[in-house]
């Protein structure tokens, strides 16, 4: 198991490294949305926990994520007992995702 928390610690630094606030532009592409992360709590809104329970050999957990209240989102994963508890979010099935596909069927 420790070698799996080691794997997932090197993605996640490697994925997830803190944003210095300006937006670069890319050639071809255009903002639609992007997600500040501000405030204590996960919008709901524009996200939802995926996939709660179990999943291969970890739980997946709301406790897991959360915001640290200056702008950056955390998902943990710990051992509990025996097993890997950790968290993933989605925006599936959310406000924002009707949003974004009516968006994207209008523009085209």
């Amino acid at each position: 198991m420790k070698g799996i928390l080691k794997i997932c610690s090197v993605v996640f630094s490697f994925f997830f490294v803190p944003h210095n606030g300006s937006d670069i532009p890319v050639k071809g592409y255009k903002m639609v949305w992007k997600d500040e992360f501000d405030g204590d709590n996960l919008d709901l809104k524009k996200w939802n926990y995926r996939s709660l329970g179990k999943r291969d050999e970890a739980y997946i957990t709301k406790n897991a994520i959360s915001l640290d209240g200056n702008g950056q989102l955390i998902i943990e994963a710990f051992i509990r007992g025996d097993s890997i508890h950790t968290g993933m979010i989605s925006t599936e099935n959310t406000q924002l995702s009707v949003e974004l596909s009516e968006s994207v069927s209008t523009d085209s």
